[in-house]
């Protein structure tokens, strides 16, 4: 399979997206794709597309990795959707682990 489009919405998650980037481009059936990484956070979404063009390029991955914040660009005629986006975003996150840690369950969540 070449040629295809990736789409990842909420992908400003660097810790779950260095992973995905990194199967990615150890996947050499989806060289020649392109990867759009979608998320509403520009700064993050800044940090994971130059963490994947960076890697991509250092490993010679044949990948091509787009960033936007807008989430029809990214869908747009996409051959896969990989939906990572949190329901409440990651602010909702942070006070789930600041709660918790607050009563004794550290890092559970």
């Amino acid at each position: 399979m070449t040629g295809v489009k990736i789409a990842v919405i909420g992908a400003g998650s660097i810790a779950w997206s260095s992973t995905l980037i990194r199967d990615l481009c150890v996947t050499p059936g989806l060289y020649g794709s392109t990867v759009y990484l979608m998320d509403i956070n520009e700064e993050r979404l800044k940090l994971v597309h130059s963490l994947a063009t960076r890697y991509a390029r250092e490993v010679k991955a044949e990948i091509r990795f787009e960033k936007t914040m807008d989430r029809r660009e990214a869908i747009r005629d996409a051959d896969f959707v990989i939906n990572s986006a949190m329901a409440m975003g990651h602010s909702y996150y942070e006070e789930m682990r600041r709660v918790s840690e607050e009563h004794g369950y550290y890092r559970g969540i």
